[in-house]
C-alpha cells in the first residue's frame, strides 16, 4: 500500500520472550530515515522510545507515449499535395519518485527525410495533471532544434506520481518528395523522453510507444513497449465522379456520373 506521497512502505515485526519469560516485541525501524517516529502517527500502541519508521520503496519511472490524431489533412501552407498531421505526446509519471528536468527530444526530419517540410506554429500542452507544466521551446522546430521542453533560465516543472503532460503537434509533410523515407509504406516515428527523478538521483530516458499500434514490440528490452507512430500519407475522398461535359464544375443533368 502506498502512503499519502505515494511511496510503498514496508515494516517487518518480531516477538518473542525475555528470559524471564515476558513477551517482548519490535517493528523494524529504516535507518535512512531521518525522522526516527515512534510507530505509526496517531497510534500509541508501540511508543516504546524505539524508533520504527517503515521502510519506504521508492520507484522512478516514466513511459512516453505518441499517437497520430486523426487523418492526415490538406496541408495549412496551401502547398499543392502536401498533408499536415497532428501528434498527441504524452509523457507520464508511471513510477513514485517526483520527476523534474523533463525533455522531449523530437528529431523528425532525420526520420522522415524529405517528407518532412515544417513544424506548423508551436507545440502546445493540451491536457496536464502536471503538478508544474514544463514550458514549450519556442525555438523547437523538429530539425536543428529537436528539444520541445525549455529548461533553459528560471523555467521549472514536475511530475509527481501518476501525473502525466499532454502536447499536441502538426508536423506538414509532402508525401512526393524523392527523399521522403516510408517503413512498408508509412512515415514512421518516435520521440525520446528524458527526466531526473528527485529522491533517488536517477536519470531516466524512454523512447515513445504509439499505444494504438497494438504491437507493442521492445526493442531496447527495457520491459517499455517502443513501437514507432506510424502514419499513412492519404486522404479520404469524398463526392461523386462525373464527366463534367462543359467543363463549368458542376454535374449537369445528363453528365454521367
Amino acid at each position: 500500500l502506498a502512503d499519502g506521497n505515494l511511496d510503498l512502505e514496508n515494516r517487518a515485526s518480531t516477538s518473542g520472550n525475555d528470559p524471564s519469560g515476558n513477551p517482548v516485541s519490535d517493528l523494524s525501524d529504516d535507518p535512512n530515515d531521518p525522522v526516527d517516529g515512534d510507530g505509526d502517527r496517531g497510534d500509541t500502541s508501540d511508543d516504546d522510545g524505539d524508533p520504527d519508521d517503515p521502510t519506504s520503496l521508492i520507484i522512478p519511472a516514466m513511459a512516453v507515449e505518441k499517437t497520430a490524431v486523426g487523418i492526415p489533412t490538406t496541408a495549412s501552407s496551401g502547398t499543392p499535395g502536401n498533408l499536415d498531421v497532428t501528434y498527441h505526446l504524452v509523457i507520464r509519471n508511471t513510477g513514485n519518485d517526483d520527476l523534474t528536468n523533463l525533455s522531449l527530444i523530437e528529431d523528425i526530419a532525420s526520420q522522415f527525410g524529405g517528407a518532412f517540410v515544417r513544424i506548423v506554429g508551436t507545440p502546445a500542452i493540451v491536457n496536464s495533471t502536471a503538478t508544474d507544466d514544463p514550458e514549450i521551446s519556442v525555438d523547437f522546430n523538429g530539425e536543428t532544434d529537436p528539444e520541445i521542453f525549455d529548461n533553459a533560465g528560471g523555467n521549472t516543472n514536475r511530475l509527481r506520481a501518476r501525473e502525466a503532460v499532454t502536447v499536441e503537434m502538426v508536423v506538414e509533410t509532402n508525401p512526393s518528395s524523392p527523399t521522403a523515407i516510408f517503413v512498408n509504406g508509412l512515415l514512421a516515428n518516435s520521440a525520446v523522453g528524458s527526466s531526473n527523478a528527485v529522491d533517488t538521483g536517477r536519470l531516466l530516458f524512454d523512447t515513445s510507444d504509439d499505444t494504438d499500434e497494438g504491437t507493442n514490440s521492445d526493442p531496447n528490452g527495457d520491459g517499455s513497449p517502443d513501437d514507432p507512430t506510424l502514419v499513412a500519407l492519404t486522404l479520404e475522398l469524398s463526392g461523386t465522379v462525373y464527366v463534367d461535359t462543359n467543363g463549368n464544375g458542376v454535374q449537369d443533368p445528363g453528365e454521367v456520373g
